[in-house]
């Protein structure tokens, strides 16, 4: 399910057509599944895929779904979390920022009481800055990415996941520069 990252940040799927497949075979294992984790794991990576494949009313369903499964079966707060910053990825890239910004809001609140969230605290900074990147708020955007990184190198992040946010940093610090000297 590899991806690439377009100028705006935003995943594209090198190879539409097998992301598709895979969700629909992941959809199918969802209607066998009987665990409630598991079934929170399927929606969840489906609406993703979804997501990437821009197919974002499809991502949303399955997304909330997820959310619900979890509220039923009082998952674990990392299950919630990771769920909520999936849908409100979903919110942001349907341009609905009064949503995700709210959402984004709750997530980092959640992130600062629950300290055992692990990667997610970072995942949260990560995807709080490209809400506020996608809304041209370049300085809440900086912030929130150089958090993000701080996190990521203090927890001994994947480079890739490093890379992301070095990269997500040179890009808005180059916007900042070029609307300076506009």
């Amino acid at each position: 399910m590899d991806y690439t990252f377009d100028e705006n940040l935003r995943e594209l799927p090198v190879n539409p057509e097998d992301m598709y497949a895979y969700v629909s075979k992941q959809l199918q294992l969802y209607k066998l599944a009987d665990n409630p984790l598991e079934q929170t794991k399927v929606l969840g990576e489906a609406g993703v895929y979804l997501r990437i494949l821009r197919k974002l009313d499809e991502a949303e369903k399955y997304l909330i779904e997820a959310g619900n499964v979890i509220s039923q079966n009082l998952l674990p707060i990392s299950v919630k979390v990771s769920q909520q910053i999936r849908l409100a990825h979903v919110y942001q890239w349907k341009g609905n920022f009064k949503i995700s910004n709210k959402m984004f809001d709750e997530i980092l609140k959640v992130c600062e009481v629950e300290k055992n969230l692990g990667a997610l605290i970072d995942f949260s900074w990560q995807h709080a800055g490209k809400n506020y990147f996608d809304q041209k708020k370049w300085p809440l955007a900086l912030e929130a990415f150089e958090k993000a990184l701080k996190l990521r190198k203090l927890r001994g992040a994947p480079q890739e996941q490093i890379d992301s946010s070095i990269k997500s940093i040179e890009k808005v610090k180059f916007l900042i520069k070029s609307q300076v000297q506009s």
